[in-house]
């Protein structure tokens, strides 16, 4: 289960635990359906409709049968069928959709000629992107490519049937609105919930100090930017501790190209651990990155970040996360932030700030306000439109 996946059911179980009603459909890789309570939260998971599973695949499947699954993705009409049936049976008064790949668009249609109210959140690129990242040969893509705007051309025209848009940054939402998405929506920004506590952090004497890599490792990530500047640093008493998993073969390739005494390389650590053993976190990444959890993750522990200025990361900066931004791939920027960071200056000499906006802007409580108030809105405004 990815981040976007991860808040969309920590929304719903908020939701459910604040008495409302609610059922989350999503797909699984098994061959029927499929019914369970999830904390309160009646959860739906549905074949998927298309000619294989890819969110877990571990190597890449010739491009013809990629090329044919993005084709069925354009409208998969019994994708669409399904989610018709389920809105028969459940009557919602709104429906929020998320992340609709492997749906398509269609279900869109299913919602609106059974007149629902219609809210969608943005947590990637999906609708503009087949790849979802807006990343491609090693770089941010400066404009769409032909074959991402012939293939998501039913996604540009259904997106005329949303009703209400929410961004999780207010980058991630422009940059859709600024493709001619969405055009009759009302809009606005509610960032994810984060479900850490505020807490102190823990401090380990005698303890090199420590940079921090949280993440998938790929290259969007940026995980080659931080290993390069962390190559050039001129002292040698500091580590670089690497959590995450990525493609067997790509890391085994880091871990060889990279090979550092003071580089440790942890796979998956649960985020309590691992935080514990850095003194600052990186978030190096080279795509445009709508909303890194691990940031405010960070900053409830008083841990100061370094992050790149792409996508919505520098909206944290704004918010009062105690951290820096540097130049996305920047090898040298980030390299002299980190020397700064390691002889105490720059981003580690900033004084956290009293009361930050983040810690109400991302509570459970704020967020889950923030999503009824436009619930309620999109079915008043829908109601009143069909009297």
């Amino acid at each position: 289960m990815g981040g976007a996946e991860k808040t969309t059911a920590h929304l719903a179980k908020v939701l459910a635990a604040a008495g409302h009603q609610v059922t989350a459909i999503s797909l699984h890789d098994g061959a029927e359906e499929k019914i369970e309570d999830w904390h309160g939260v009646r959860a739906i998971y549905l074949p998927l409709d298309n000619i294989y599973w890819p969110f877990t695949a571990k190597q890449k499947p010739p491009a013809f049968k990629r090329l044919l699954w993005h084709i069925i993705n354009m409208w998969n009409f019994k994708a669409a069928r399904r989610i018709g049936a389920l809105l028969d049976t459940i009557k919602p008064d709104i429906v929020n959709t998320h992340m609709i790949t492997g749906f398509s668009a269609a279900i869109w249609w299913e919602i609106k000629k059974r007149k629902i109210p219609l809210a969608h959140t943005l947590h990637e690129y999906g609708l503009l992107c087949p790849r979802m990242t807006l990343f491609k040969k090693g770089a941010m893509c400066a404009k769409r490519c032909v074959s991402c705007v012939a293939l998501t051309i039913p996604n540009y025209v259904a997106s005329r049937w949303v009703d209400q848009l929410v961004g999780v940054s207010a980058y991630t939402k422009d940059r859709h609105q600024h493709f001619g998405y969405f055009p009759h929506a009302a809009h606005r920004v509610i960032h994810n919930m984060v479900e850490t506590p505020l807490m102190q952090p823990h401090a380990v004497p005698n303890r090199p100090f420590s940079f921090g890599f949280i993440g998938r490792i790929e290259e969007e990530k940026g995980i080659e930017v931080v290993l390069k500047a962390a190559a050039r640093l001129p002292h040698k008493n500091w580590r670089l501790v690497i959590a995450g998993r990525g493609r067997g073969d790509y890391v085994q390739h880091l871990k060889k190209t990279y090979a550092l005494a003071n580089i440790l390389w942890l796979g998956f650590v649960p985020p309590d651990d691992y935080f514990n053993q850095i003194d600052l976190l990186i978030v190096p990444s080279i795509w445009p990155e709508p909303f890194a959890s691990v940031v405010p993750q960070a900053a409830a522990r008083e841990i100061p970040v370094l992050l790149s200025d792409v996508g919505g990361m520098p909206e944290f900066l704004r918010i009062g996360v105690r951290g820096q931004s540097v130049p996305a791939g920047d090898v040298d920027a980030l390299s002299a932030a980190m020397h700064e960071a390691y002889e105490g200056r720059g981003v580690m000499a900033l004084p956290p700030a009293p009361n930050p906006a983040w810690q109400d802007l991302l509570s459970e409580t704020t967020v889950k306000d923030a999503y009824l108030a436009c619930y309620y809105e999109t079915v008043f405004d829908i109601t009143h439109e069909f009297r």
